[in-house]
């Protein structure tokens, strides 16, 4: 098994870099280690990271998302030039970037190019058709290997085998530095009250944000705040994954788009730049008394009822 770094060039006709006191947090430093990192989303957190000074390692299946990648990075306004600063795509050749294998390969190669990593941020997840019920299908009739599926993409793939294979590289080079290390992940509106049509990726972000809180405890008693485990959930933000769920083709609301609507204080969808602030802030030792948290960015709609 081999990885591949391919180093992410999108900042020319960007805006000169701000000075360094005007940034919000400090990350200078920290090499971050983020998957899931190809999505809009992604796009987003890895702009905030690289602006405030990290060095950015992207875990991709493929050479194609790390090119869109590039494509999407250079059309954020907020990412700026910074001569001290990288971004880096890291490809599995065999095209599976969530295997323990590939993992260990690609944390490996990362301390190889950097040293130490000091972040690691879980962005993967989502839900499959096979387990989205809608309103008309039987919720008993699932198949559990489906439910499998759907569980083990968002928390054996997106949680539970990266801290495995990269949070415990990161624990156990503690004493090389002295440096505080941080794991982030995404949880999701599901795992916080159930919504309807998605029963299993709610059980399974549920599950993984149970196991992040047990872990920031466990990790905590044994290391002090060396270690934080700490996770952001999303609002329902426009991405492509849930575009055609959420709007028509003329861009007006779904169906279920009126219904999350409805129910969000705000009356709007999210932007991806809004959520992106939390994960620097988490990664940030301003944020150092911060762990076993989560963070939810909804514009109020965890705190509707009826």
């Amino acid at each position: 098994m081999g990885v591949e770094f391919v180093t992410i060039k999108g900042s020319s006709g960007l805006p000169s870099p701000l000075p360094k006191q005007i940034l919000q947090g400090d990350l200078r430093g920290q090499i971050a280690v983020v998957l899931g990192g190809t999505g809009g989303l992604g796009a987003a957190v890895i702009s905030e990271l690289y602006r405030h000074g990290a060095k950015v390692v992207v875990v991709s299946r493929s050479a194609d998302k790390v090119g869109s990648l590039k494509e999407n990075l250079s059309g954020v306004a907020s990412l700026l030039a910074d001569e001290e600063t990288e971004v880096v795509g890291c490809i599995a050749s065999n095209g599976d970037a969530t295997s323990e294998g590939a993992l260990d390969e690609i944390a490996r190669s990362a301390i190889r190019s950097y040293g130490k990593i000091t972040s690691l941020l879980c962005l993967v997840g989502g839900n499959r058709p096979e387990t989205t019920v809608m309103p008309d299908k039987d919720p008993l009739a699932i198949p559990y290997e489906a439910f499998q599926d759907t569980f083990e993409l968002n928390f054996r793939d997106g949680f539970y085998n990266p801290l495995r294979a990269i949070g415990s590289r990161m624990v156990d080079a503690l004493p090389d530095h002295t440096q505080r290390v941080s794991i982030v992940a995404t949880s999701s509106m599901a795992a916080l009250t159930p919504l309807s049509r998605v029963g299993a990726y709610g059980a399974a972000k549920a599950a993984m944000a149970n196991y992040a809180r047990w872990l920031a405890g466990e990790l905590g008693r044994r290391h002090g705040d060396r270690v934080r485990v700490n996770m952001v959930t999303p609002g329902f933000v426009i991405a492509d994954p849930n575009r055609r769920l959420l709007l028509d083709e003329d861009g007006t609301p779904t169906e279920r788009g009126k219904q999350i609507l409805a129910h969000t204080p705000f009356k709007r969808f999210g932007e991806a730049s809004e959520i992106a602030s939390a994960f620097v802030t988490l990664l940030s030792d301003r944020s150092s008394f911060m762990n076993g948290q989560e963070i939810v960015i909804d514009g109020g709609f965890s705190s509707m009822t009826i």
